[in-house]
C-alpha cells in the first residue's frame, strides 16, 4: 500500500464509521468524497516541495481539527463540499494561473455582486458566535505560514468580503500555509530544540499563575479538592476577563480602545444578531433578563431592580448598550423607562435626541437615520444629566415597513 492509499484510509476511514454510526444520509458520503477530492487535490500542490509526513500531517490536522469534519459528520447537503473541492482546485494550481486566483475565490465565497461588509471583518474572523479563526485556532497557524502575495491578496479579498460561504472558499489558503507552518516547525525543533523546551514552559508558567490567581480571587477553595475541568473553566475565565479571550486577540484588543470597554466585552457579544431575520420587523431588548444583559447592555447600569409590573435598569450617569446589525437601514427605537428630568441618547457617538421621562412607565419614540448606523456593533448611550434619575424597562428597535 503507498503512502497515498495509507493517507486516505487515515482521512476515510473514522469518517465513514462516525457517518455509519449516526445513519446518516447519503449526500454525507458524497461531502466526504468531494472534501477527500479537495485535500488529495492540495496534497499534489505540497508534495513538491514537503517531505510526505509533513504534507499527511496537515491534511490530517487539517480535516479533524477544522470545520471539515463537522460538515462531513452532519452534513445536510453538499454546496460547502463544492465549493471547497473547487477552491482547493484553484488553489493548487495558483502558482501557474496567479491572475485568476483572487476573482476565482471570491466568486465561489459569495455571489457576485459583492458587498463589503461594512466593519464586520473583525467579527468574521474572531467572534466567539462562528469567528473562522475563532472556531479553527489551528488556521492560526496557517495565516503565520501564508506566504507569497497571491495567496495574501485572495485571503484578504475573501475577509473583506465575507460571505456565507467564506470558510469553504478560505480553508485551501490556510492549508497552505499550515503545511508551511508545520514544516517551519519541524526545522526550528531539530535546530534550536531548547525553543521547544522553552514553550513547554512558559505554557506551564501561564497555567499555574492562572491557578494562583483562582485562589487569590476566591474561586477555588482552599481546604478541598477540585476537578481539573472547573480549574480549567475558571483558568480560561480569568485569562479572558483580564487581557480577552486569546482566541479573539487582537480584535477584542482593538474594540476595548475603540469603546473604553474591557476586551472580555467583544467575547461576548461579537457575533449577535439584533434581528433574526430580513422578515423580521422588531426586535425587543429587555433591561434586566439574564438573556439580553450579557450581550447587549455594557458599563454604566445598576443590578436589576422591581420596577412596578417589570424590572429595571437605571443608569448610573452613563449607561451603555450594544445593538448588533446587519446593515445599515432606519430605525424607530422605542423605549419603555420612567424617572425624573430628561434622558440623553446617542449613537455611534454622536447625540440623536432627548426623551423627556415620565413619572411610571411609559414608551417613548425615537426615529433614528440609517446614516447613525452601521454594520455590526452599534454603541448606543443614554445619559442622565445632573438631578436626572432614568429606568429602563425595554428598548424595541423597529425597522420600516416594506
Amino acid at each position: 500500500m503507498t503512502r497515498t492509499h495509507l493517507a486516505g484510509v487515515a482521512l476515510a476511514v473514522p469518517a465513514l464509521l462516525l457517518v455509519a454510526a449516526q445513519a446518516v444520509a447519503p449526500v454525507a458520503l458524497v461531502s466526504l468524497a468531494l472534501t477527500l477530492a479537495g485535500l488529495f487535490a492540495l496534497r499534489r500542490a505540497l508534495l513538491p516541495e514537503l517531505p510526505p509526513t509533513i504534507v499527511d500531517g496537515t491534511l490530517l490536522l487539517a480535516f479533524y481539527a477544522t470545520f471539515l469534519w463537522r460538515n462531513v459528520a452532519t452534513a445536510a447537503s453538499s454546496e460547502a463540499a463544492l465549493r471547497f473541492v473547487a477552491a482547493a482546485v484553484v488553489v493548487a494550481l495558483w502558482r501557474k494561473r496567479a491572475v485568476v486566483l483572487v476573482p476565482v475565490l471570491v466568486a465561489l465565497s459569495l455571489g457576485l455582486p459583492l458587498v463589503a461588509p461594512q466593519g464586520r471583518v473583525l467579527e468574521t474572523l474572531f467572534a466567539s458566535r462562528g469567528g473562522l479563526l475563532f472556531w479553527n485556532p489551528v488556521l492560526w497557524l496557517g495565516l503565520v505560514g501564508l506566504r507569497g502575495l497571491a495567496p495574501a491578496a485572495a485571503l484578504a479579498a475573501l475577509v473583506l468580503v465575507g460571505g456565507p460561504h467564506l470558510e469553504a472558499a478560505a480553508l485551501p489558503l490556510l492549508i497552505l500555509g499550515l503545511a508551511a507552518t508545520l514544516a517551519g516547525v519541524e526545522r526550528l525543533a531539530a535546530r534550536r530544540p531548547e525553543a521547544v523546551l522553552l514553550a513547554v514552559g512558559l505554557a506551564a508558567t501561564t497555567w499555574n499563575a492562572l491557578l494562583m490567581a483562582q485562589y487569590r480571587m476566591g474561586r477555588l477553595p482552599i481546604d478541598d479538592t477540585v476537578s481539573f475541568a472547573r480549574i480549567a473553566e475558571n483558568g480560561a475565565s480569568v485569562l479572558s476577563e483580564s487581557v480577552g479571550t486569546p482566541l479573539a486577540w487582537p480584535a477584542n484588543w482593538i474594540f476595548a480602545a475603540r469603546h473604553g470597554v474591557s476586551p472580555a466585552e467583544f467575547d461576548r457579544r461579537a457575533g449577535a444578531v439584533l434581528f433574526a431575520g430580513p422578515g423580521q420587523r422588531v426586535a425587543l431588548v429587555e433591561a434586566g433578563d439574564s438573556r439580553s444583559d450579557p450581550v447587549y447592555f455594557s458599563t454604566g447600569w445598576t443590578s436589576a431592580r422591581p420596577c412596578e409590573d417589570a424590572l429595571c435598569l437605571g443608569v448610573m450617569g452613563t449607561g451603555r448598550l450594544f445593538l448588533p446589525l446587519e446593515r445599515s437601514e432606519p430605525l424607530t427605537l422605542r423605549l419603555r423607562l420612567r424617572g425624573e428630568g430628561q434622558a440623553l441618547l446617542s449613537v455611534n457617538g454622536v447625540g440623536v435626541g432627548g426623551l423627556a421621562l415620565p413619572e411610571r412607565l411609559a414608551e417613548r419614540r425615537l426615529r433614528i437615520g440609517a446614516e447613525r448606523f452601521r454594520r455590526g456593533l452599534n454603541e448606543l448611550v443614554l445619559r442622565a444629566p445632573a438631578g436626572s434619575t432614568v429606568w429602563l424597562d425595554w428598548i424595541a428597535c423597529e425597522r420600516d415597513a416594506r
